[in-house]
């Protein structure tokens, strides 16, 4: 029996492939022990930022586990449409599909989770970015799986291969037993509640329409408590068979719509986008070509779309704003590489300022609010400098940033200059509300605000808690005095978060003696054992070697930690670029050392343009990064931008924005022994605007 999805759909994403989409590989960032050491992804298909994600289900799903591990089980559990955008943030709204066979003697249906696994026949597995295929065996026959999706609707085709004496069915599932959160992977389960559920039957229509209320994030953020009716809708069409699994958060009305817009379409995913933007790589070994493109779509999933058709809002919405994480490389590569998408993910912002009062912090369906400090902030200054500025309100903007600066929320500051609220780590709070009081003295400026509020904002900036005798940022008690020197920090320690003031390089390093002194404590850092670049703390501190003079330094690094929504793979994705924004609102890159011999990318353009390094037939400018010197030289000796050098150890080894973003030529000359120059003047600036 073939329960059919159209046939041109799966034919559509099965022939789009193309040389840059077979170098990805959706397995890089899932295999491994939850919750720390595997990635935090999943090889799910789903358009880029994709309203639902669907993968099928090795285990339940919840803070801390993601509902697929290929190295954990050979059993297939049903497939789900998740909205878990991240491995420590919760599912909302999951919805589940279930095949299976059933003997003509007892018709028993296997609903609960553990009886209904089915084993994958070896290497019956295909990954692909649009496509998932699988076959699974079960008792009487075996089930060919055949899964892609557009934004809001999953595609099924299942292939029952069985004899007369059993019967195919497919389960849909509409709630479950809702496991909130485990500690170690053999923790016992706590926090186990059971969302309502609700499921219709439309024979006349061959459709299944339902909902469930599951909300895990209050486990971990408990203003979302008060979610209320929160409700995941799904409905289920059948037509010659399962034709497609639509969701909406808004109502079983909604999703029939969305089954109408896009149960039809085909999806390619990113294909046409990791295609025509990766553009082509040349050089460099096949596992770093692999993570390059894998890297761009796993940069392109996140934040999703929230917005459905037609309803309740104008304009766009998003979801899965991870911004602590994605303000520093995610947000910068979404400028270049999605600019058709920043206005509606700014509108979307603001429409959370106006009905919730903030800008997000970590937005999963509600504000959780578990971030630290306003990194909002951060991502709108930073569009706004690069030049968008329609598609928004900009003096709402103004007025939701300014907000966030100059009114601490209820029990946020305490009257003292760091942050208490939920025990948050002071001695990390205080340096990125100065960062982002930074971002927002740059904005007040490019708005002609007046000149005291940019000075305003400006010396607040510079703040931070120093112990000056020992050269590191340290906490303070609630009283005001220091606090144990090894508290008071968020995933990390003080060597991560004394490198942090990323607005003030020049301060930071005249706080660690100067130039010399600074490269010293690069040093210690690194061959002390502190680094982690599995975590986002610590992605800008290998640029830092540049910005005192000493780029031949900078220590190789690898793809590694937690995925955050993008932000693990552009830094990534820079960083085999050869230039990394240590500062995002400051505009500039800092020269690092590429990876490859030759990149060209492909970078969208919304509106024709005059620029020669613009595509007329691809609509998207063309950024060329070359490699020259002896493929075995790993030492950057100078570097040349659209024909111009730059000045790499005079103390400005920068690449600006304006260079850049609309197309252009970097020329890497690379050198087989360091070139270095280190001035003694301690005191000297590194570079003005950092």
């Amino acid at each position: 029996m073939l329960i059919l999805l159209p046939t041109a759909l799966l034919s559509l994403v099965r022939t789009a492939a193309s040389s840059n989409v077979d170098l990805v590989n959706p397995l890089i960032g899932n295999t491994g022990p939850e919750p720390n050491f595997a990635g935090g992804m999943i090889p799910s298909v789903a358009p880029p930022f994709g309203m639902t994600r669907w993968v099928a289900q090795t285990h339940q799903n919840y803070v801390s586990r993601l509902p697929y591990n290929y190295s954990d089980s050979e059993i297939i559990h049903g497939f789900v449409g998740t909205h878990q955008p991240a491995i420590w943030m919760g599912e909302s709204g999951m919805v589940g599909v279930v095949p299976g066979l059933s003997s003509s003697g007892d018709g028993k249906v296997n609903a609960r989770f553990e009886e209904r696994g089915l084993r994958k026949r070896v290497d019956s597995e295909n990954f692909g970015v649009s496509l998932y295929e699988v076959e699974l065996e079960a008792d009487g026959g075996s089930i060919d799986v055949a899964m892609t999706a557009t934004s809001r609707v999953g595609h099924f085709r299942f292939t029952f291969k069985t004899g007369a004496a059993w019967h195919p069915y497919i389960f849909l599932q509409s709630s479950r037993p809702s496991e909130l959160f485990h500690s170690t992977p053999t923790a016992s389960h706590f926090n186990i509640s059971y969302p309502e559920g609700w499921t219709r039957i439309f024979p006349e229509q061959n459709r299944i329409c339902g909902y469930n209320s599951e909300m895990q994030d209050w486990v971990i953020a408990p203003i979302s408590k008060g979610h209320g009716g929160f409700k995941g809708w799904f409905c289920a069409a059948f037509d010659r068979g399962f034709d497609g699994y639509a969701v909406s958060f808004i109502s079983m009305e909604q999703a029939l719509v969305n089954l109408d817009e896009e149960g039809t379409t085909g999806n390619t995913f990113g294909d046409d986008r990791t295609e025509n933007q990766s553009g082509k790589v040349e050089g460099g070994k096949a596992e770093d070509r692999r993570v390059l493109m894998t890297s761009v779509f796993h940069a392109l999933q996140y934040p999703y779309e929230q917005h459905e058709y037609g309803k309740v809002h104008d304009g766009e919405s998003y979801n899965g704003y991870s911004i602590w994480d994605t303000y520093r490389a995610e947000w910068g590569f979404l400028l270049l590489f999605a600019p058709e998408r920043i206005p509606g993910m700014i509108q979307s912002m603001l429409q959370d300022y106006k009905e919730g009062g903030w800008l997000p912090m970590w937005k999963n369906i509600v504000e959780t609010n578990i971030m630290i400090a306003t990194h909002a902030d951060s991502l709108i200054t930073e569009a706004i400098l690069k030049g968008f500025e329609g598609g928004f309100d900009v003096d709402l903007a103004w007025e939701a940033v300014w907000k966030d600066a100059t009114i601490p929320p209820e029990k946020d500051w305490e009257d003292v200059d760091y942050e208490v609220r939920a025990g948050l780590s002071s001695s990390y709070a205080d340096p990125k509300k100065r960062t982002d009081d930074h971002a927002l003295s740059l904005l007040s400026a490019h708005l002609n605000k007046s000149t005291s509020i940019t000075s305003f904002l400006n010396e607040r900036s510079m703040r931070a808690p120093w112990l000056v005798w020992n050269r590191f940022v340290q906490g303070r008690n609630a009283d005001g005095s220091w606090a144990d020197p090894t508290s008071g920090f968020t995933e990390g320690d003080k060597w991560a978060y004394s490198f942090d003031i990323v607005h003030d390089i020049p301060g930071l390093i005249e706080k660690r003696g100067g130039k010399e002194a600074f490269v010293q404590s690069l040093n210690e850092h690194y061959d002390g054992g502190w680094d982690w670049f599995g975590n986002e703390p610590s992605h800008h501190i290998p640029y830092l070697y540049a910005l005192a003079g000493r780029p031949d330094l900078d220590p190789a690094s690898r793809l590694s930690g937690n995925e955050d929504c993008g932000q693990m793979s552009a830094w990534y994705i820079f960083g085999a670029l050869g230039f990394y924004s240590v500062n995002p609102v400051s505009k500039e890159y800092v020269i690092g050392s590429p990876l490859f011999d030759k990149l060209t990318l492909r970078l969208p353009s919304l509106e024709p343009d005059a620029s020669p390094f613009y595509d007329a037939q691809r609509r998207a400018y063309t950024l060329l990064v070359e490699k020259h010197g002896d493929p075995e030289a790993i030492y950057v000796k100078s570097v040349t931008v659209n024909g111009e050098e730059v000045d790499l150890y005079g103390g400005n080894p920068i690449i600006r924005w304006e260079d850049i973003h609309h197309g252009g030529n970097i020329v890497f000359e690379m050198s087989k022994t360091p070139v270095f120059s280190v001035s003694g003047d301690t005191a000297e600036v590194v570079h003005e605007e950092l």
